[in-house]
Formats: C-alpha cells, sequence, structure tokens
C-alpha cells in the first residue's frame, strides 16, 4: 500500500454558548477548538482512503460536526457546523480534479 498525503481545509462555525463556562473550564476556548477540530480531522481523515475523502466530503464533514460539538460542550461552545474541502499538494492534481467534474484522476502523485 502506497501512502499519500492529503491536506485538507476545514472551516468550524461554533458560537459560545454559555459564557461562564467557556472563561471557567477551559482557558481560551476559541484556541482549544482549534486544535480539537485539528486533531479530529487528521483522526477522522486518517482512517480513509483518498477515494473515501473526495466521494464523502459531507458525511466526513458532519462527522466531524458530530465529534467537535461531543468534545467542547463542556467548553460552553456549540459546534455548529463543518465545511470540510481537500486541497490537492499539485496544481495538476487540483486541475484534473476540476476538469472532472468532482472525479478524481490519478496524475502520479
Amino acid at each position: 500500500m502506497v501512502r499519500k498525503t492529503v491536506s485538507a481545509d476545514a472551516v468550524v462555525y461554533f458560537r459560545i454558548f454559555n459564557p461562564i463556562i467557556s472563561v471557567t473550564n477551559v482557558e481560551n476556548s476559541r484556541y482549544s477548538t482549534q486544535l480539537l477540530a485539528a486533531t479530529t480531522l487528521r483522526n477522522i481523515l486518517g482512517t480513509k482512503t483518498l477515494q473515501e475523502i473526495l466521494s464523502d466530503l459531507e458525511n466526513i464533514s458532519h462527522s466531524m460536526q458530530v465529534h467537535l460539538d461531543e468534545g467542547t460542550d463542556t467548553w460552553g461552545v456549540k459546534v455548529e457546523s463543518v465545511q470540510l474541502e481537500p486541497t490537492p499538494e499539485r496544481p495538476s492534481t487540483a486541475i484534473s480534479y476540476g476538469a472532472l467534474g468532482g472525479r478524481y484522476l490519478t496524475t502520479g502523485i
């Protein structure tokens, strides 16, 4: 099995639902949420193949949102949604991906 590096951008939308808890239970709720999001993204994508990632972004985003919301609840943070988009390492990969209307074409990476 050949392992490749996949980069992804994730945008996490969250709000503070309990400001008292967000100050008393965690030192910096924004930064802690950011670190948890990065860890969760790595953990979820690490179990998937490239094809699974590209074909199932919506479910991966939802799964990430559920995990983050559960993890940040005790911090007084509500994760509303997560938007996930893979970022190909090489421009030729992005061009090939776009030219196929969202279907991924292996270009020797």
